[in-house]
């Protein structure tokens, strides 16, 4: 396979865990994240604890963000918001 792979995954909500970020399902499923921590620390406060959608490049291991939504974008990377 070629990486990064193209992901979009839903209701999903951002945490953190010792240092390391991650999204987790609605049953406690932890999907690793690669980003910056000033960039997790973005998606945490825009979204609230609400679970969002996403759309990311999965690198066999994590998935790297490039931007989320809810009802609309709101989080692109590199951007305060969209």
């Amino acid at each position: 396979w070629l990486w990064p792979q193209p992901m979009i995954i839903s209701h999903l909500v951002p945490i953190t865990q010792n240092e390391a970020w991650f999204l987790v399902t609605d049953n406690g499923f932890q999907i690793p994240l690669k980003m910056e921590p000033k960039e997790a620390w973005k998606l945490l406060a825009i979204s609230g604890g609400a679970p969002l959608t996403f759309f990311g490049e999965w690198h066999a291991e994590k998935l790297h963000p490039l931007s989320c939504w809810q009802k609309e974008l709101i989080w692109i990377e590199g951007n305060q918001t969209a």
